[in-house]
């Protein structure tokens, strides 16, 4: 018989077929005096979800409403939350293409449409599953399946921003439509007291210690990056501050893998320990190793890498795949009284506060320097309240004789470069916080580069199961590693649970 509109007391009053095309799996709604009952239903790309209009007394249609498809937001159509009926005027709902609908309850035709926040695609918007609430200075409050809870006027469906509002909470920056492990998720109704606090029930909402953070901007920890690092090997069983390796953690010290062979199950890396040789036996097998410290480990499982490794670019002078070149990282601070007393453009400020992320130092300018992070002004707590510190990086794939010099040397150039940004003539030595060069820093992505990835993307498609990973793939910065590192875990584990 198909899906039907019921009406029942006791016994059945009136039943309808849902309209072609529109099965009426969400909720029903009435005016205040019963007269009218509002459904909604239907889901998915291939329906025409919306809301109906009927008669409560016989069932007769009075209207209905389809959810256009608008493109390029692709689950738009799908619509299960019950229906607010507001003042018998408006019929408020929300769909799964994260658009809320305020339509007139006597012809069903939109007065007004909210669209929420989309991913960086566009392709999605927070699907809104749960029914608006109304507070008592009548306004809506809804929420949407990945966290976000916001105020709308109802007259003009304009959002409401004073004080905290909306609530957003820190998440993933690469948002979906779908829930990922570990995001906020609200598939509750907002719920409204007298005095207007809303509450809401929500699945791994953020603990309110922690610090908003939008993707693209800076971030670090209270004790540097290397907190994330540590913590890892902590929870592994090789804490950083131990006083002897723990030969039994899962994380192992010292070992350098040196070749991978296909096995009848899976892969067998071959590792150099300080024990002697060590052969492992694995259905996956992830690396995530360096450029450089992988020639020749997948020659027999996986030539096709062989690019990444050797690859010869005339075009530009490169002969041993991807380039990891020397670069030293050197932090000092200087009195803020030592920088040039001058008014930055563009009402920034004065140069003695720094107020800013940091400069780069064009080779232009003759400064050996390649950029300077502004570190005290970027992260509170880095120095006293009198001095500036200064993180800067210099070497890289143009300069490589800098990893011939010696530490003196190296913040000696240093600081000739911040005397011509950034000093006042007279300022004192530096302070030299720390020296440390990477004699095979950060990869080069060079003319050729993507090429070369692509081969290797390729290579992987015929040995399912092994992953070449690496900053040289997912970017250098530390919220791409990081996100990169979250996302193919996942793809990992969707591997091994499908054997």
């Amino acid at each position: 018989m198909g899906m039907r509109l019921v009406a029942l007391c006791g016994a059945e009053l009136w039943s309808v077929p849902a309209p072609e095309g529109l099965p009426l799996d969400g909720c029903v709604s009435f005016l205040s005096d019963g007269s009218v009952a509002f459904a909604t239903g239907s889901w998915g790309d291939d329906a025409n979800g919306g809301v109906v209009a009927v008669d409560a007394g016989t069932g007769a249609a009075r209207w209905r409403f389809d959810v256009p498809r608008s493109e390029p937001t692709r689950s738009t159509r799908g619509i299960w939350a019950k229906p607010l009926v507001f003042n018998d005027t408006t019929v408020v709902v929300g769909d799964f293409g994260g658009r809320l609908w305020a339509l007139d309850a006597a012809t069903g035709r939109a007065r007004w449409t909210f669209q929420e926040k989309r991913d960086a695609t566009g392709l999605y918007g927070d699907e809104i599953w749960a029914p608006v609430a109304v507070t008592p200075r009548n306004e809506f409050v809804f929420t949407s399946n990945l966290g976000w809870i916001r105020k709308l006027d109802p007259a003009s469906g304009a959002e409401l921003v004073a004080d905290a509002w909306p609530v957003a909470p820190s998440r993933r920056a690469n948002d979906s439509a779908s829930p990922l492990a570990g995001d906020p998720i609200v598939f509750s109704a907002p719920l409204v007291d007298a005095a207007g606090t809303v509450y809401v029930a929500a699945e791994n909402w953020p603990d309110p210690a922690w610090v908003d953070f939008e993707y693209g901007n800076p971030g670090s920890f209270k004790k540097g990056l290397a907190t994330l690092p540590r913590a890892i090997a902590a929870e592994l069983g090789q804490p950083h501050d131990a006083a002897e390796v723990n030969g039994d953690a899962r994380a192992k010290l010292g070992w350098r893998l040196t070749g991978v062979e296909k096995t009848a199950t899976g892969y067998a890396a071959a590792f150099d320990t300080p024990d002697g040789a060590v052969a492992v036996t694995c259905r996956s097998l992830v690396s995530t190793a360096p450029a450089h410290a992988l020639k020749g480990v997948f020659d027999d499982v996986l030539p096709g890498a062989k690019p990444l490794f050797e690859e010869i670019r005339k075009n530009i002078g490169r002969d041993a795949g991807v380039y990891h070149p020397p670069v030293c990282a050197v932090t000092v601070a200087y009195p803020k009284s030592a920088f040039k007393d001058v008014e930055l453009p563009n009402g920034f400020g004065n140069l003695r506060d720094l107020p800013g992320f940091g400069s780069l130092n064009p080779r232009t300018e003759g400064v050996r320097t390649l950029g300077t992070l502004w570190s005290s002004s970027l992260f509170p707590g880095r120095c006293p309240p009198d001095y500036n510190v200064l993180l800067n990086y210099i070497g890289g794939s143009r300069d490589v004789g800098l990893a011939d010099l010696d530490e003196a040397a190296i913040v000696d150039e240093v600081d000739k470069g911040c005397r011509a940004v950034l000093l006042a003539d007279g300022a004192p030595p530096p302070k030299v916080l720390g020296v440390k060069l990477w004699p095979t820093a950060i990869p080069q992505y060079e003319l050729g580069h993507l090429d070369i990835i692509r081969r290797l993307e390729d290579a992987e498609k015929t040995t399912p199961g092994l992953y070449v990973c690496g900053n040289y793939k997912s970017g250098v910065a530390f919220p791409d590693c990081v996100t990169f590192g979250y996302d193919h875990a996942k793809e990992v584990a969707a591997f091994l649970a499908s054997k």
